[in-house]
């Protein structure tokens, strides 16, 4: 096992709002309705406020946010946000900012649509590279998680230097795409997933998972009855070890646990709720 001087650490934030879920918007068959933009929800305000009350009480340490473009449409999250970027300047945290989709469309889950996808990544990354600044990085993660090899391309066209999307456990593979339309349906698989990211000179950070098989230990994992706490303490371990620098998030030859949560978590348990990072 790698000692602590081989290995990394990354924490990540997802931004997404309630009506972002694909329950409601974005997947061809889970979706019920919903997702037209609307102004954020008063939930997702006092998330951000209180994950910026958190990081300005942790010791110093680099957090990406990885932000959905047509969140930048609401004047209330625009405002909450530049709160959050000065309050983060001031403490000199490392705060960065990451596309996280111009929607939050889950791709993979529909027909491979190359031209779409790539048209929905320069409005994002123009969006978000506008507002976010010299905070911006032209990093990826899927909505939701749904990622096929076909993206990888697009991205790389788009000049997107790493990817966050792979949730490497077999639990999960059925979002990565179908890799054939005849009977019976078959999953790409992260591998080839991973594959078409390297090929494309990519790099890509998969989330933390813990245990064999690969159980899920990062964003809705950390509140699942039963899964919770043993995901909650894979994080813990793993966020102890350094923080990695950007130059080493884009060295594919370095170990970085990669760490996610939602920044609605900050609601939870009336606010008082912290991400379990060590």
């Amino acid at each position: 096992m790698s000692g602590r001087g081989e290995v990394r650490s990354w924490l990540t934030v997802d931004t997404d709002d309630e009506r972002h879920h694909p329950g409601l918007q974005g997947h061809p068959t889970r979706s019920r309705g919903g997702g037209a933009p609307v102004n954020a929800s008063q939930r997702l305000l006092r998330s951000l406020e209180k994950f910026g009350d958190w990081l300005l009480a942790e010791p110093v340490r680099p957090v990406t946010l990885f932000l959905i473009a047509d969140q930048l449409e609401d004047g209330g999250m625009r405002a909450a946000l530049r709160l959050l970027f000065e309050r983060s300047d001031a403490a000199g945290v490392g705060l960065t900012v990451a596309c996280h989709g111009l929607s939050h469309r889950c791709w993979s889950a529909w027909e491979p649509d190359p031209r779409g996808f790539r048209d929905s990544l320069a409005e994002a990354k123009h969006a978000i590279s506008d507002f976010a600044g010299h905070r911006y990085r032209p990093w990826f993660r899927a909505p939701a998680g749904y990622v096929a090899p076909w993206m990888a391309a697009e991205l790389a066209a788009e000049g997107f230097a790493l990817d966050s999307s792979i949730n490497p456990t077999p639990f999960l593979r059925v979002k990565t795409g179908r890799a054939r339309r005849w009977f019976p349906p078959r999953s790409n698989g992260w591998k080839a997933v991973r594959s078409a990211m390297e090929h494309e000179g990519i790099v890509e950070r998969a989330w933390t998972t813990v245990g064999w098989p690969a159980l899920p230990a990062c964003g809705p994992a950390l509140h699942i009855p039963l899964l919770g706490p043993v995901a909650r303490g894979a994080c813990r371990r793993r966020s102890a070890a350094d923080p990695a620098s950007e130059a080493e998030l884009l060295d594919a030859t370095m170990r970085v646990h990669t760490l996610y949560w939602h920044v609605l978590d900050h609601s939870r348990r009336s606010g008082r709720w912290v991400p379990p990072v060590g």
